[in-house]
């Protein structure tokens, strides 16, 4: 092997070490929301948008948007008053 092969090597396998855990815990949290958002009668359309607002709003506990009305009301390109609204009623329905 070449000095670049092994370079390349381990450079890879220090991605991967640094990089798995954290697309591990995104992939599991992703599907922890996908699983509320259908457990609360959530559209698709209605799960991504939830999905983008809260990732925005708390990137390390994304979930908490289904605690925390707040967080449906964040500022950013994403907050549609319409679907915070549907959101926000099939969430926090009385």
């Amino acid at each position: 092997m070449t000095s670049w092969t092994l370079i390349g090597l381990a450079a890879a396998v220090v991605v991967v070490v640094l990089v798995w855990p954290r697309l591990v815990w995104l992939r599991r949290t992703r599907a922890r929301h996908e699983r509320l958002a259908a457990a609360n009668g959530l559209s698709a359309e209605e799960t991504a948008w939830l999905w983008r607002v809260a990732r925005r709003a708390c990137p390390r506990r994304p979930e908490v948007a289904f605690v925390r009305p707040a967080v449906l009301m964040t500022s950013g390109p994403d907050v549609d008053a319409v679907m915070a609204a549907q959101v926000h009623d099939k969430l926090f329905a009385d």
